[in-house]
Formats: structure tokens, sequence, C-alpha cells
């Protein structure tokens, strides 16, 4: 029985290694792309190098995170456009991985948690924002460690402390890198409504002091906002546009049966 098991362990054992060393060569091949390919930087990015030199709470048409970050790449590697970039790769990287656990945390599955992750890290949008630095990439990144508390908090008993401090400050800095973060608070009134197991994870007092600790947290920023007549914003609402909205049923069910043939074979292997 007991070398049942070991056999068992070191088979997982082998497809973690194997999982860790698809998903660092993807990462290496991405950083050589952007190293061969060597584009100038779009403007967008030059606007966040440009912030990056001059840290500050706010920015006029977005929140600080992203900036902050590329002070920090850049500060190891130089003012290159590739060092610039390697950042996005990098952040995917360790987006793919708590993905990964994330799935395995639902399915307690290795196969389904590894294809899970390389589904994601494959999918077209991250391979080609790959190649970029943008707001999106820090989002995403945070926005799957939100997701991977979560998902702690509906699976465990005891619904800790700890797990809603954490969910604050991963909710905080999403919302720091882009505001789209804010719209997870409407999925979780929703949920509220839907399920009652939600409820308990979202109406109580400890979910209450989390989100005092996200207004605590992001205080600075709204700050930066009223001192500087809310321009980052004004500029995020003149962004949305919402009165010229314009939906297209076509386009939509093009780009869902765009992804979903893409991501068919692996979801058939998994």
């Amino acid at each position: 029985m007991s070398l049942i098991k070991f056999k068992v362990i070191n088979t997982e054992k082998s497809k973690f290694i194997a999982f860790i060393s698809i998903i660092t060569v993807i990462l290496l091949l991405k950083i050589l792309i952007n190293n061969f390919i060597n584009l100038p930087l779009h403007f967008d990015e030059a606007q966040y190098w440009d912030w990056s030199k001059n840290i500050a709470w706010g920015y006029f048409s977005k929140p600080p995170i992203l900036p902050i970050f590329i002070n920090f790449t850049t500060s190891i590697c130089g003012d290159t456009e590739n060092c610039l970039r390697s950042l996005s790769p990098v952040l995917y990287f360790f987006t793919t991985l708590i993905i990964s656990y994330s799935i395995f945390n639902i399915t307690n599955n290795y196969k389904k948690s590894f294809f899970g992750g390389l589904l994601f890290i494959l999918m077209p949008g991250v391979t080609f924002s790959s190649l970029m630095i943008s707001t999106d990439v820090p989002l995403l990144f945070f926005s799957s460690i939100i997701c991977l508390i979560i998902i702690k908090l509906y699976l465990s008993q005891e619904k800790k402390l700890l797990y809603y401090l954490l969910f604050s400050i991963a909710v905080s800095l999403s919302i720091l890198a882009k505001y789209a973060t804010s719209y997870i608070f409407l999925s979780i009134l929703i949920s509220i409504f839907l399920h009652k197991k939600n409820r308990l994870i979202f109406v109580n007092t400890k979910f209450l002091i989390s989100m005092l600790l996200i207004l605590f947290l992001i205080s600075p920023h709204i700050l930066w906002n009223i001192n500087n007549q809310f321009v980052t914003l004004t500029h995020t609402a003149s962004n949305a546009n919402l009165k010229q909205f314009n939906f297209n049923l076509y386009q939509g069910v093009f780009f869902l049966l765009s992804q979903a043939i893409h991501n068919l074979y692996l979801l058939h292997i998994s």
C-alpha cells in the first residue's frame, strides 16, 4: 500500500516538474521574442515609463501600480524596451501558477490544474499581451489572487480573518492597477442573492472589516484624485463612453466561438 502511495506521489511530482518546466520555457521564449522583435514603445507604454520616473498616488489616466512596477523593473535591468516589457511575461508566469493552484483547490486533480494553467498562458490574448506592457497585466495578476482567496473562503469551514485581510490587500492593489476591479463588487452582490453559501462569506463582520480596510488602503489615491479635480476618474468615465455604447451580437458571438475553438483541444485533453 505504501509503495502504491509512493508511486502516486512520485507521478504527481513528475507532472508538477513538467508543468513548471513548460511554463518556464514559455516565459523565456516570450522574453526572447521581445528581445528579437525590438519594437519601439507604443504611446501608452512610453507614458507609463515616463510616469514611472515620478512615482505618485495617481496619474492622468491610470492608477499608480503599473508605474511602480515599471520603476522596480527598470531599476533592475535598465530603461530599455525589452526590460520594460519583460514585466508582462513574468507577471503572466505567476498568474498561471495561481490559476493552476486555484483549479487544484476546486478539483483536487493535478492534471486538470496543469492543463487549466496551460490553457490560460497559451491564450492568444495573453500571448499577444506578453509583447507589451499594459494595466491589464497586473489587473489579471491581482484578480487571480482575489479569485484564489474567494475559493479558499468558499471551501473552508472556518472563515478565517486572515483570508479577509488578504482579500482586502489583493482588491486594493488590483483597484490601484485598474478600476475595472470594482466590477467584482457587483459580482459579489449578485452572488449573495443567488447562493446561500455566498451570504455566509460576504454578509458578516469580517467582510465589513475587509471593506473598510480596502477604503483605507486606497485612500491616498482617493485623496490624490480629490486634490487633482478627480482627473483619473473623469478620464476613465470618458473612456467608457456609455452614451455611445453600441451592442453588436455578431461580433460577440464570433469572439466567443473563436476563443472556444482555440481552447477546445486542451480542454478535451484535460
